[in-house]
């Protein structure tokens, strides 16, 4: 909608010209219509698109020297792929602690567990990637989370 009346902004109208069948309207500056065509420009229609980044959370807890690593290698992967990196102290939470004090580090993409005690950043880097083109993260064996 706001192209078609940036295309109008540009088009003469008909009354602009004498002897169109009514009093002629004085002509309009090109600075003022420019700038009408610069705010139309910038309307949210013009943006490109926000994409929301993924969220990568890694459930952690002290001393657990498998989550450091785990850590590590989210960081790593985290070099090439942009996506938000949350660590959460499993200790804090009652609740997450009795769903997954066995089984830390839990890395979730997007909520979905997808990585427990070990990660592979090349593993971790495909999932991250399927996640990204739409494709659902499917749970290899072991990864009951």
């Amino acid at each position: 909608m706001a192209v078609a009346q940036q295309e109008l902004l540009a088009h003469v109208s008909p009354l602009h010209v004498q002897g169109a069948g009514g009093p002629a309207i004085p002509e309009v500056d090109d600075q003022v219509l420019e700038g009408h065509r610069r705010k139309i420009t910038t309307h949210a229609a013009h943006r490109a698109p926000i994409l929301q980044r993924m969220r990568v959370d890694i459930y952690s807890k002290p001393g657990c020297s498998l989550c450091v690593k785990a850590v590590a290698v989210v960081e790593q992967v985290q070099t090439r792929l942009p996506f938000e990196l949350y660590v959460t102290d499993i200790l804090q939470s009652p609740d997450l602690f009795e769903a997954w004090r066995y089984d830390i580090p839990v890395v979730l993409i997007d909520g979905v567990p997808a990585f427990k005690h070990r990660v592979d950043a090349e593993a971790l880097e495909a999932r991250i990637r399927e996640v990204m083109n739409g494709i659902p993260i499917a749970k290899t064996v072991g990864q009951d989370g």
